[in-house]
């Protein structure tokens, strides 16, 4: 990936940061395609179930096409819950490294990172997607998953969460290798859904790890995202009457 690579992506692909409904769906669709109907981890009949008590307190990051406003990559960046913690505290109790274990840790620099979802060029091929007009856009499109891991680290500078968990499966893990994103496991593997570990990462080690090509593109992502970021997602999470899940129920009675 080089700077004219990315220059043509970033002519295609928009990133943002979820604070209206429309946004924060479309961010569950994609999620919920991923991991309900193609692996079927997650239950419930509805998108209204993709919500969890931790939704409200996640920043929730997306890209898609422009020009068909298509979703292709998703994540959330979760911040503890009072009383609650982060969910992976919740999930694997007393399953953490020493020297890694989240309570270890400052409140106000953790977080977790959840629910990747990419929409691949192989899962594109096989369900008939035509959004992409051109060769040089289906070409660009392959870098939609370094746009994903270096978009976490865009957003995880933002909120200034320096120290990221996630619970990750073997195959996520053998395909992280692939980047220059560099997870470290901290735990033993759990049947939760499947085999799974705790893993951790360091923004600062993050940034030392990521080629001149990669800090590019996260200059270039900040760029795009931090105004809307200030401007819109702090004044949403400072609500202290919001919820995702309120706005479900509120689109339904419309």
């Amino acid at each position: 990936m080089n700077r004219e690579a990315i220059d043509f992506f970033l002519e295609n692909f928009e990133f943002l940061i979820a604070s209206r409904y429309d946004d924060y769906i479309s961010g569950c669709s994609l999620r919920r395609n991923i991991y309900h109907d193609k692996f079927g981890y997650l239950s419930g009949d509805n998108i209204e179930d993709e919500w969890d008590v931790f939704d409200d307190k996640a920043v929730h990051f997306i890209i898609r096409h422009k020009k068909s406003q298509t979703p292709i990559g998703y994540f959330r960046i979760v911040t503890p819950v009072e009383g609650k913690g982060l969910p992976i505290q919740h999930l694997l109790e007393n399953n953490f490294d020493d020297q890694r274990d989240p309570s270890t840790f400052s409140v106000d620099t953790i977080c977790e990172l959840s629910r990747f979802s990419l929409l691949t060029s192989t899962l594109y091929q096989k369900r008939g997607f035509d959004f992409l007009e051109t060769t040089a856009e289906r070409e660009c499109f392959r870098h939609a998953r370094d746009a994903l891991w270096i978009g976490m680290g865009s957003v995880a500078s933002l909120l200034e969460r320096y120290h990221g968990f996630a619970l990750i499966e073997p195959r996520f893990a053998r395909l992280i290798k692939g980047s220059h994103v560099r997870f470290e496991r901290v735990g033993s593997f759990q049947d939760l859904y499947g085999q799974r570990a705790p893993y951790y990462i360091n923004y600062h080690e993050l940034i030392t790890s990521l080629p001149e090509a990669s800090l590019y593109m996260m200059e270039a992502i900040k760029a795009r995202i931090a105004p809307k970021y200030y401007q819109e997602f702090l004044e949403l999470s400072s609500d202290a009457t919001f919820s995702w899940r309120n706005a479900f129920l509120s689109k339904a009675l419309e």
